[in-house]
């Protein structure tokens, strides 16, 4: 009788090369070797043993023909959400309390700022009046609805109290 090698080969995979059956094989065989070896990496520990020498070595295979301890790894961390919780809120109160403070400093500068220029419009103003009235021999004024001509004394004067007015409000400026 002839014995027929197409016989131990599944029908789907007759007729195919040698190195596609191989290469079929090794698809089927990978993942169970996968399979295979996962729960032992997984098991895999940490073990600690001291070589005739005195020296301490540490590894995750025990060595050969020499005790060796294994080790157990350290339990995890108590939780600390509650504590993380604490630290985050009081991070956040003082971020938002920050964010107040320098909204109220912004806002105080903005009025500064503002001031500031009303201050130096009115100096502005101030200190044409001054030049005027200093370039000017005749000024008239406006009395009881009528212009009048205002007199050395009373230039002097309203001159002065310019100056005075500009001291006060407007010293270091020019």
């Amino acid at each position: 009788m002839a014995h027929n090698s197409s016989q131990h080969i599944p029908r789907n995979l007759q007729g195919q090369s040698g190195f596609q059956m191989r290469q079929f094989n090794l698809r089927l065989l990978l993942p169970l070797i996968a399979a295979l070896l996962l729960p032992a990496a997984v098991q895999a520990g940490m073990y600690k043993w001291v070589d005739p020498q005195g020296v301490t070595h540490y590894g995750d295979q025990p060595p050969l023909g020499q005790q060796a301890q294994p080790l157990t790894p350290p339990p995890p961390p108590a939780s600390s959400a509650p504590a993380e919780e604490k630290a985050l809120k009081q991070r956040t109160e003082s971020f938002d309390k920050a964010r107040e403070e320098q909204q109220k400093t912004d806002a105080k500068a903005e009025q500064q700022r503002k001031a500031e220029a009303k201050r130096a419009e009115n100096c502005k103003r101030l200190q044409d009046r001054l030049d005027h009235m200093r370039s000017h021999n005749r000024l008239m004024v406006l009395k009881n609805g009528s212009l009048q001509s205002m007199s050395a004394e009373q230039r002097q004067s309203e001159i002065t109290n310019l100056e005075a007015e500009y001291a006060k409000n407007c010293s270091g400026q020019q």
